[in-house]
């Protein structure tokens, strides 16, 4: 009987659970410059180049993106020695995000996204 209630319960909870909408987790994307025109008219689409991660979640092609503004940038500036005036940075919402070990969880990869807001430009 405690089984037959236990899994009761845990089925109940499971079908709570898909009704539920998924969070959406606010990412920001920076690129250079040079890229904004083909963002905007096409959204953040993975290619080869994309592939930024060492993480094996992340082993296809996915579009990167940062949990804050800031250390959307430093990656661009930092990591990819790009001038701060040559970086722009989208802002997008999603609900389908891992997040990329190799960033102490500040850093998420996504498949694609199209939704975009400009968030800094120069």
């Amino acid at each position: 009987m405690t089984l037959y209630i236990q899994t009761t319960i845990l089925v109940v909870e499971i079908l709570i659970d898909l009704t539920k909408e998924k969070e959406k987790m606010k990412l920001y994307h920076a690129t250079k410059k040079e890229n904004k025109e083909s963002i905007l008219m096409n959204g953040l689409i993975p290619t080869e180049s994309t592939k930024v991660s060492n993480d094996p979640r992340l082993n296809d092609c996915y579009v990167y993106g940062f949990n804050n503004l800031q250390d959307a940038i430093d990656f661009m500036v930092w990591d990819n020695n790009t001038d701060i005036d040559d970086v722009v940075v989208f802002a997008f919402d999603t609900e389908e995000a891992i997040e990329d070990t190799e960033y102490d969880g500040n850093s998420f990869g996504t498949k694609s996204y199209t939704d975009l807001t400009l968030v800094k430009t120069v």
